[in-house]
């Protein structure tokens, strides 16, 4: 399956998160969202993930989301520094 050229729009909060990440991921906001990442909610609710299951998820998604390793790296770095409490 090959992967459709991310857009930039989606929810506000999800936005500024993937836009804070360095490098940033503001431009697979929809991926995300299509994935159920869509509201602080559940961005908040999947970081009370334990790290292990968060890694396997995210990189078993990733044929849907696209994301470099580095990417990938951005991200999770991003839950664990933003928003796990």
């Amino acid at each position: 399956m090959a992967c459709a050229e991310p857009t930039t729009t989606g929810n506000d909060y999800v936005r500024k998160f993937l836009g804070s990440l360095r490098p940033s991921l503001e431009r697979h906001a929809e991926s995300f969202e299509r994935l159920g990442l869509d509201s602080e909610a559940s961005l908040k609710a999947f970081s009370q993930w334990n790290p292990w299951d968060r890694e396997r998820w995210i990189t078993s998604q990733n044929i849907f989301l696209c994301l470099t390793p580095l990417e990938i790296g951005s991200f999770m770095l991003g839950v664990e520094s933003q928003l796990v409490a």
